[in-house]
């Protein structure tokens, strides 16, 4: 017998209490008991708060209704009603992606913060890796005239970014090292 905890109500219960979730390759993480409770929350939560006007813009992603067409599985509009889950109030009306975004999180405010600074310090780091900078060296000779000039772009890289000059590979691989492909 397999089973599996009920992420509400925590209890070990066997698989056939869980429905399947998604495209039903894995079962929910709530038994059926507390989906049902679940959907019935939701379900008045949407009816007291109802849909946003036309115009509305997600608050985290900045998309509108046109922007976001086509996204959020079988639901019939592309705004979920946001709630906190432990309180059941409701905060607005956010994009599904946004609403899982934030689920996915648990609503763990300083979780989602160190994924904001993870997200940071690599975007740090990729940017002041040698192999992602706009970087540029040169062959000068004893008059100072430039030659064979040799240029790596990235897209990531600002592009108001100040392009170091070297005097030759050398001296650039002294300060970059190897680059690689």
């Amino acid at each position: 017998m397999s089973t599996k905890k009920c992420n509400k109500c925590h209890q070990v219960l066997d698989l056939s209490f869980f429905s399947p979730s998604g495209g039903g390759n894995y079962k929910r993480p709530e038994c059926k008991k507390c989906n049902n409770m679940l959907n019935k929350k939701r379900k008045q939560i949407r009816e007291l708060h109802g849909q946003p006007t036309e115009d509305y813009i997600c608050p985290v992603c900045l998309k509108n209704k046109t922007d976001l067409e086509g996204i959020g599985g079988r639901s019939k509009t592309v705004w979920t009603a946001d709630h906190n889950h432990a309180s059941d109030i409701f905060r607005g009306h956010l994009c599904h992606n946004c609403n899982r975004a934030i689920g996915n999180f648990n609503e763990d405010i300083p979780r989602m913060k160190r994924a904001i600074e993870y997200l940071e310090n690599h975007s740090k780091e990729i940017n002041s890796n040698s192999e992602y900078k706009n970087i540029a060296w040169a062959t000068i000779n004893d008059r100072g005239d430039m030659f064979n000039l040799t240029m790596i772009y990235n897209q990531f890289a600002n592009q108001d970014a100040l392009i170091p000059l070297y005097r030759n590979e050398k001296e650039f691989k002294e300060k970059y090292g190897k680059l690689s492909k």
